[in-house]
């Protein structure tokens, strides 16, 4: 498939994926699942990339909604963070008109993108627990999580070592399966040259199931973790040598699906 096709289709998968409930101006208007900050539009995916890449850690979470707009041609608006009031948005919001990063006061409203995850043979969840397991489990792990100050994270529970970026500049579109095999293996960053997609274990590893969007055990130093569209797994089913697993961030769910469809990469390493 051409790559500005690849483009074209990753952008029109979150966009149906994606259902704004229009702008958020107004703090009194009705409830919203959340809502998040309009930071910038544009033609160009790479260009997108380029600046959510710059966004120096302003949200967890990133996505961008694909848009046809009247005689000007189809745009990517990025949005980025996760807030449960208006007031919480605004707050970042100030921050990052602060520092230039926004030109507008763009905080949009948002229903539930994803519905709840089930429990099943695939997903390898476990039953919700109590806020005070929560705690006492985020409680015995201290330290989990170490910042490299490189762009990657290495997990002491694990011994692996994580791109901290969750949608890093080379990576930056969703590619089939055996693309990404190759540009794992094609990677070099951190002195680090043998980076590959991780397994479904060593996703499992990463995630926590009492978290939502993005499902990934706190706290945590990651930044721009796509949450609307799968990650790639190295493995797959043994009975289905044509599909691989993947992982969806919003809940914490492992699924697979056919090599030659779509999704994003992040790559990890085994600490030695």
């Amino acid at each position: 498939m051409p790559f500005y096709k690849i483009l074209v289709v990753a952008g029109l998968i979150v966009a149906i994926g994606l259902c704004a409930a229009g702008f958020a101006g107004n703090p009194t208007a009705a409830p919203a699942a959340y809502y998040s900050i309009h930071v910038a539009s544009f033609q160009d995916l790479r260009n997108a990339n380029a600046f959510v890449n710059s966004l120096q850690g302003q949200g967890k979470v990133v996505f961008w909604k694909g848009a046809q707009v009247a005689k000007k041609g189809y745009f990517y608006r990025i949005f980025t963070g996760r807030y449960a009031t208006y007031a919480a948005a605004e707050k970042v919001w100030r921050q990052m008109d602060a520092q230039g990063l926004v030109s507008y006061k763009g905080i949009f409203s948002f229903d539930d993108l994803l519905p709840q995850a089930k429990p099943s043979r695939d997903s390898g969840r476990r039953p919700a627990q109590t806020a005070a397991e929560i705690q006492q489990k985020k409680s015995m792990r201290p330290g989990r999580f170490v910042d490299n100050g490189d762009g990657t994270v290495t997990d002491r529970q694990s011994g692996l070592m994580w791109i901290q970026n969750g949608w890093h500049r080379d990576f930056f579109a969703a590619t089939t399966w055996e693309e990404a095999i190759t540009s794992c293996e094609q990677f070099q960053t951190a002195g680090y040259g043998d980076w590959t997609l991780p397994t479904r274990a060593q996703w499992q590893s990463l995630l926590d199931d009492t978290i939502q969007a993005p499902a990934i055990a706190e706290p945590n130093p990651f930044k721009n973790v796509i949450i609307h569209m799968p990650y790639w797994a190295k493995d797959g089913p043994l009975r289905l040598l044509s599909r691989r697993y993947t992982t969806l961030l919003y809940a914490g769910t492992i699924n697979h699906q056919q090599k030659d469809e779509m999704a994003f990469i992040w790559p990890v390493r085994v600490v030695r």
